[in-house]
């Protein structure tokens, strides 16, 4: 006992360490519960203050779409009015334009892209206005150099009190010449005088400067010489005239003997000749000129040709005032302009807000992962300390159980305790323990002898309870006796013979009873067997009967199932549902005797396969928004054929029967007023949504175009897309085009009712020269807006660009490359597009930019191979490529997975070998 209780201290210790050890774990949860609870606080307050910060990110792109559209509906005007095409302020000035998302909302996913190219074209529009406010200052210094040149020659003229005679390029100044010394003779008519003086001025004659009795025409060259006896000589039509001014200077002999020597008769043959037609001959120059009056002969005509030379300079003069006005006015509006156009590029909305609220969003962002992480650790810590408090709990568990001990530390104490107690007891009982063993001696000797008694006492009852046995069984003789004696001899004989009598005839008729007993058993045996065969039989039945009734039940429950026997019975009133009121037979005797008037007796069986193949034939003739599918999930029940359309979901003969009924009542109300008012509604929305569908090919284009212009092949030829209006509309077809390419929101209500005139007017020739098409088919060929336009693929090679043609000089290569480009450039302005709409705002866009290539690059040259695989690498798309010769290791490929396919026939086996390019080198992966 001792040592029990020693082992028990023993135990007892052990469980004080356990519960140390779980009390410790348990101090750790509470300290790492208590640290998740204040990292989930954290990470709750970063999420406020990111949803915060959000908000005003949000709020801020919202500011900043509104000014920006109201800045570019400002701009558009200024844009528009100076001529130049701007596709982003034209874009952002016109919200909701674009597909999915409005602009605006596109705008504000990346503003500084768009405040660049807004800022690009307000650019390009102040460069515009200086570079035309330059060339009109340039033509504004001619106009005043020119302005400044007629205000000289009408000064110059103003001092004139003679008109100076015409000079030939090739004479020299001089003091004065040979018109200002003649006058024309009397009688001579207007037309001879200028005439004469035509033929006097181009021969130089007139402007020449006499002297010495010549006539130099240059200083030092001699046109005439003073020689008498020339026949018709000039003397005779022009008389001397020396001005006061040349009064001493000239001789006036000397001129009247230089008229003299010069002829006005062709046949003199004189070598100096001046006729009155406009002739002239000085030595070997010969010649003839014509004028409409004479100018510098004579005062008169001088005077007249001041005159007119005047107003010319002063009608010059105007001129060029009114030119060098009309240029400051177009200088100072175009500076204006130039102005306006500095100050709306001054006020372009700036993307600071929004990029200090990115900011704030981006630091909120990265607070709130920093709190999400140590939230992460605290839970895990947490964690980590309830595993191991758990451990510690089961070590306690299973060291309480082992030791039968409490788990808890009262209870622990409380077991000290009781060892303490017990030990002392036991010291007690130590000092008792010898008197116990003498009394324990006694007693065994009084218990032998109490052992002795009752065995005694045990054989005495034995013997007792073996008499009272004999004495009930001699009792019930004696009664026995008793009840037989009281009755006569004589009647007992009798009775013993009559019954020996009966006992006789019941022995004779035994074997023939025992023979109808064994037929009677017999036959009771076939019929129960009988019985049991008809029972089970008629169970069998009422089984297959009420197996067929609840097939029977399902079969009718199949949607469209009765509705479709109702319509073929042509049975209106039938009830909608066939139910049975008894199970088994009889309730699938009510079920047949309800379906019979809905079973024509010449239904023939089909088969589901010949349903579905009518109706595959029959969906490629249903309208827009109209598709059809059978179902069967259970072969043994009825095939369910469905109906998608404008009127949801439904079996067919529910949509048979809706259909009809909308027929019915669309046939039974629509009048031409109202197929007029429906046309316009229609063609309301269709030209809504043909507008949509030209702006979206625009902007996929536009989308393409920018990616093409990213990208050229190896000679530096790149390719560029050109959507534009076909030249081969006609005028009505080209102004229907132009309202259907503008937004809606943005026509005029004469615009809108100028295009459904139109609409209706191309849909009625339209119906007229096909009057059996389908009016849904007819809207699709007449208003197909591909027919509108052309696409062509622009070829550039340095500074020329040519549409792609077979004559177009390329390599067969470079055409391959080509051919290419536009395919990969849709694919991922494709992937743009899907990015721009599903990235939510603070999250990157998440588009899977895959093209799958079945054969790939098929028939194109070895060489064009690294090209071609470096241009999916530079639009950004990642591809899944099968071929059985290509496998994409080319430098221009970063990174590359290729999984090789080698099948051995006569094994019947296929095993794949895996590698891995770097864009260097090829190495096999080992796949386990």
């Amino acid at each position: 006992m001792a040592a029990a209780v020693a082992r028990r201290r023993t135990d007892a210790e052990h469980m004080h360490d356990a519960l140390s050890a779980e009390q410790a774990v348990e101090r750790r949860l509470e300290q790492s519960e208590s640290a998740h609870r204040q990292a989930a606080t954290a990470a709750d307050q970063a999420s406020e203050r990111l949803a915060e910060n959000t908000r005003l990110l949000d709020a801020a792109r919202s500011e900043w779409a509104e000014a920006i559209v109201q800045w570019a509906e400002a701009t558009r005007i200024l844009i528009e009015s100076a001529g130049l095409d701007a596709p982003a302020t034209a874009a952002v000035a016109q919200p909701g334009s674009g597909p999915g998302a409005s602009d605006e909302d596109a705008a504000t996913h990346n503003p500084d892209d768009l405040r660049a190219r807004l800022h690009a074209e307000t650019e390009a529009l102040v460069d515009l206005w200086l570079r035309t406010a330059g060339d009109v200052e340039a033509r504004l210094a001619r106009e005043l150099e020119a302005e400044q040149e007629a205000q000289n020659l009408v000064d110059e003229l103003a001092l004139r009190t003679e008109p100076t005679a015409p000079r030939l390029d090739w004479q020299s100044e001089a003091d004065y010449c040979l018109a200002d010394l003649v006058d024309f003779a009397p009688g001579l008519d207007d037309s001879q005088r200028a005439g004469l003086e035509a033929a006097l001025q181009s021969s130089g004659l007139l402007s020449a400067r006499p002297a010495d009795e010549a006539v130099e025409l240059e200083v030092g060259d001699l046109a005439a010489v003073a020689s008498p006896g020339v026949a018709n000589p000039l003397s005779e039509l022009l008389i001397v005239t020396v001005p006061p001014r040349l009064e001493g200077q000239v001789d006036e002999g000397s001129i009247r003997k230089l008229l003299e020597s010069i002829s006005y008769s062709p046949s003199s043959g004189a070598t100096a000749l001046a006729t009155l037609g406009g002739a002239f001959k000085v030595g070997s120059l010969r010649g003839l000129h014509s004028k409409e009056r004479a100018e510098h002969i004579g005062s008169t005509a001088r005077r007249a040709a001041l005159k007119q030379a005047r107003a010319e300079a002063r009608t010059r003069l105007d001129e060029a005032t009114d030119a060098v006005r009309l240029s400051r006015d177009e200088l100072a509006g175009h500076r204006e302009s130039q102005r306006s156009a500095q100050r709306q590029r001054s006020i372009l909305p700036t993307t600071e807000p929004i990029l200090s609220a990115r900011a704030a969003v981006d630091a909120a962002t990265a607070a709130l992962d920093e709190a999400v992480a140590r939230r992460s650790d605290a839970a895990r810590t947490a964690a980590e300390a309830e595993r191991a408090l758990v451990k510690a709990s089961d070590a306690l568990q299973r060291t309480a159980t082992t030791l039968s001990l409490p788990q808890d530390g009262q209870g622990l104490a409380a077991f000290e305790r009781d060892l303490a107690e017990t030990d002392s007891t036991l010291q007690r009982c130590r000092s008792l323990l010898g008197a116990l063993g003498r009394s324990v001696q006694d007693g065994h000797r009084w218990f032998g002898r109490w052992r002795d008694a009752v065995e005694a006492l045990e054989a005495e009852r034995a013997e007792l309870r073996r008499r009272q046995s004999r004495h009930d069984d001699e009792q019930a003789t004696l009664a026995t006796l008793e009840d037989s004696i009281g009755a006569e001899y004589a009647e007992v004989v009798a009775d013993l013979d009559r019954c020996g009598a009966e006992l006789e005839d019941v022995e004779a008729k035994a074997p023939e009873v025992r023979a109808e007993r064994d037929a009677a058993f017999l036959h009771k045996a076939e019929a129960q067997a009988e019985a049991t065969a008809a029972g089970e039989r008629r169970e069998q039945a009422e089984q297959d009967c009420e197996v067929t009734r609840v097939s029977l039940d399902a079969a009718l429950a199949t949607p469209g199932y009765f509705a479709a026997a109702r319509i073929r019975a042509d049975t209106e009133h039938a009830e909608d549902a066939v139910v049975a009121a008894a199970a088994g037979s009889a309730g699938l005797q009510e079920m047949v005797d309800a379906l019979g008037p809905l079973v024509p007796p010449d239904l023939a069986e089909v088969q589901p396969d010949s349903v579905y193949q009518s109706l595959q034939r029959r969906r490629d003739v249903l309208g827009a928004n109209w598709d059809a599918e059978a179902r069967q999930p259970d072969p043994a029940m009825p095939l369910v054929v469905e109906v998608t359309g404008p009127l949801g979901r439904a079996t067919l003969a529910d949509s048979v029967t809706a259909v009809s009924q909308q027929h019915q009542q669309v046939a039974g109300l629509l009048s031409r007023k109202q197929d007029d008012a429906l046309r316009e509604l229609l063609q309301g929305l269709i030209a809504s949504e043909i507008a949509r569908r030209i702006f979206d090919a625009e902007r996929l284009v536009e989308h393409m175009n920018r990616r093409l212009g990213e990208v050229t092949t190896a000679h530096r030829v790149g390719v560029r897309l050109r959507w534009r209006r076909s030249r081969e509309l006609d005028d009505a077809t080209k102004r229907m085009v132009e309202l259907l390419a503008k937004r809606p929101d943005l026509r005029t209500p004469d615009e809108d009712h100028e295009l459904r005139r139109a609409l209706s007017q191309r849909l009625d020739d339209a119906r007229a020269e096909q009057p059996d098409v389908p009016y849904r088919q007819l809207i699709a060929d007449t208003l197909d807006y591909k027919n509108w336009h052309d696409m062509a693929v622009m070829v550039r090679k340095g500074s020329q660009e040519t549409r792609l043609s077979r004559s177009t000089p390329l390599s067969e290569g470079e055409k391959k490359l080509v051919t290419y480009l536009p395919l990969f450039a849709a694919a991922s302005a494709s992937c743009d597009a899907l990015a721009e709409q599903q990235a939510a705002p603070n999250e990157k866009p998440g588009i899977a930019r895959f093209v799958l290539l079945d054969d790939a690059f098929a028939k194109v040259s070895e060489d064009n191979h690294a090209a071609l695989f470096g241009l999916l690498v530079q639009l950004d798309l990642d591809f899944i490529a099968t071929s059985e010769r290509l496998w994409g290791t080319h430098e221009t490929v970063p990174a590359l997975a290729v999984t090789e396919v080698i099948r051995d026939a006569t094994l019947s086996t296929i095993l794949l070998e895996h590698y891995r390019w770097d864009g260097n080198t090829l190495e096999r992966e080992d796949v386990s």
